[in-house]
């Protein structure tokens, strides 16, 4: 009952924090002259005008990584980049903190948890909380007409704002369109097919996988409207896997471009991956050099034009992740909990009536 009680209060109050953090952001963005009406994806003069939410945590070696993109990209300097920190990593603070290359606001997210229950509960719940945060904070309180979610391990093109302002304006308005992404693991040269993906810089293909429709996190932009439709349907144990149940329930598509404009950096020390990081399967991936400028309707495909393969390299020995740690420290709190109903039911037996 104690548990009970410690939880609802523990949630409310985090609630109460999580709260003041969006009015102290909604603050910074009215001192920076953003909010509902300033935002667009209608012309390449608007690039910028799409917040780009980025939820943070650990892991900063990756996220100086992604931080050096970001402030390469075209336009960025436009930008209004919308930071929610969980957790409490001092170098974390201080990269997001040193911001300058585009207008920044940096907010908090708490976890909604008693700090012992944090060690059984994996960060997936974390981050699906926080993205949720991001998103509600974007099209409440800031009245964004779109929004692009980019997690601290996705490295950005150059063109990164111009081709989702461009992917936006063309795909979003469009109420069976359920996002666009960035990312694309086929977009690498095959010379015995002739092919490069760098040649192909306006064309998108639905993004499928074994014959459905598919959504893929790893950076995607999607529209309030949209939002507002799906948002009952968010889920913070999964949030990318529910997206992918949602989209196609409602019978919706995404799409993603033949040529990538973003690499995943984040192989190790995640949620999910333990994979190496020199995997051709990740490295070998190849993004838009130049900016997409004056830019015509997008080409659709039905497909990737070609899927090649590439070597994977096994690691030496196995990588934990996030999940893997937790799911056996989940399994030693069952077997202790387990062992506890068991003598209790032994002293029961023993010494009851």
């Amino acid at each position: 009952m104690l548990t009970v009680v410690g939880l609802v209060v523990a949630g409310t109050a985090t609630h109460r924090r999580n709260a003041a953090e969006v009015r102290r952001g909604l603050e910074r963005a009215r001192a920076l002259g953003v909010g509902p009406g300033a935002w667009g994806a209608g012309s390449h003069g608007a690039a910028g005008r799409i917040p780009i939410l980025m939820p943070v945590c650990g892991r900063p070696h990756y996220l100086r990584q992604v931080l050096d993109a970001l402030s390469r990209v075209r336009g960025i300097e436009k930008a209004v980049l919308v930071v929610s920190q969980d957790g409490r990593d001092a170098e974390v603070s201080a990269l997001v903190s040193g911001i300058r290359f585009a207008d920044a606001i940096v907010l908090r997210h708490q976890r909604p948890f008693l700090g012992v229950f944090v060690f059984f509960w994996d960060g997936a719940h974390a981050v699906s909380a926080n993205i949720r945060h991001l998103l509600d904070f974007a099209f409440e309180g800031l009245g964004a007409t779109h929004a692009i979610v980019l997690e601290d391990d996705i490295v950005p093109s150059p063109d990164f704002l111009r081709y989702f302002e461009w992917a936006c304006r063309h795909l979003l308005r469009d109420d069976h369109n359920f996002s666009v992404t960035g990312f694309n693991i086929h977009s690498r040269p095959s010379p015995e097919h002739g092919f490069d993906p760098r040649e192909h810089p306006h064309a998108l293909v639905e993004n499928r996988e074994g014959g459905r429709p598919k959504f893929t996190g790893w950076s995607w932009a999607i529209g309030a409207a949209m939002w507002r439709r799906i948002r009952r349907e968010w889920s913070d144990l999964s949030w990318d896997t529910r997206l992918d149940e949602v989209q196609t329930k409602l019978g919706l598509v995404s799409y993603k471009p033949v040529l990538a404009r973003v690499k995943n950096i984040g192989m190790q020390g995640g949620i999910n991956f333990t994979e190496p990081e020199e995997s051709p399967k990740w490295t070998d991936l190849v993004l838009a050099e130049g900016p997409l400028e004056d830019a015509p309707s997008p080409r659709l495909l039905p497909d990737d034009p070609v899927r090649p393969a590439w070597e994977e390299t096994l690691s030496a020995g196995p990588i934990l992740n996030q999940r893997r740690t937790t799911r056996a420290r989940r399994l030693w709190l069952a077997a202790i909990l387990a062992a506890m109903t068991l003598a209790e039911i032994l002293a029961w037996g023993a010494f009851g009536p």
